[in-house]
Parts: structure tokens; sequence; C-alpha cells
């Protein structure tokens, strides 16, 4: 039984729609401000602190901040709860490798995260 739907919420559009126009040098405001009152909150500048500042309430509970951090280019940055951790300038913290079913499914992909070395993240090195 196929059943796999994407569901995306409206406020979420607005954001991506927000950032998107606030990456491309244009105002961004009025999609960010529309999420926002919603609540009664105060009207704000679209830029992309706020944007992220924004997604976290908004989409709190829904698994998105990762990728948000990631996407942000904050995810790796260290913090009061949080250290650096060694060698993450690598990526490995943010890229997954593909996985092995997949490239033998289609031999054009490549796996870039360790090419020609034994993944970190391979089975043998699981816990």
């Amino acid at each position: 039984m196929e059943n796999d739907i994407v569901l995306f919420r409206y406020a979420d559009a607005l954001l991506m729609k927000s950032e998107a126009k606030v990456r491309n040098g244009a105002n961004g405001d009025e999609e960010l401000n529309e999420v926002r009152s919603r609540v009664n909150a105060s009207l704000v500048t679209a830029t992309l602190e706020n944007i992220l500042a924004e997604r976290q309430l908004e989409l709190a509970w829904e698994g998105w901040r990762r990728q948000d951090l990631v996407r942000f280019g904050k995810f790796t940055r260290a913090y009061s709860s949080r250290p650096q951790l060694p060698d993450e300038a690598s990526g490995y913290t943010t890229v997954f490798p593909i996985p092995e079913k997949i490239r033998v499914m289609n031999t054009e992909v490549e796996d870039s995260s360790n090419q020609n070395k034994k993944s970190r993240f391979s089975s043998e090195n699981r816990f």
C-alpha cells in the first residue's frame, strides 16, 4: 500500500519563502510577519537571524531544527552546553554518507564523505 504523503505547514512554507527572499537580497518581511501575526507577536524585519528564531518557535516539535542549523551554518558552533567536537570542520557531523544500498542500485553515485576510505559511520563502527 502506497500511503506516503508529504505535508507542509503553511507557516513553514511562508518561512521558507521569506528565507529565500532574504537570501536573494529581497524583502521577506511580509511572509515572516504573517506567521508572527497569527499569535499577535510584534512585527520584525526579516533577517536570517530572525527567520531562524521564528522557525525554532513555530516548528519546535517538528524535527526541523538540526537541518535549519546546518543550512544556516550554525550547527557546528560551540555553545555553553555543547563543546566543539574534534575534527568537526571535516563536515562529518552535518553530512551523512550515502547508504551502500543506494550506491549498489546506482553505480553513478559516489560517496564523497570518505572516498577510498572506510567510513567512520560504517556498521563496524556503530555501538
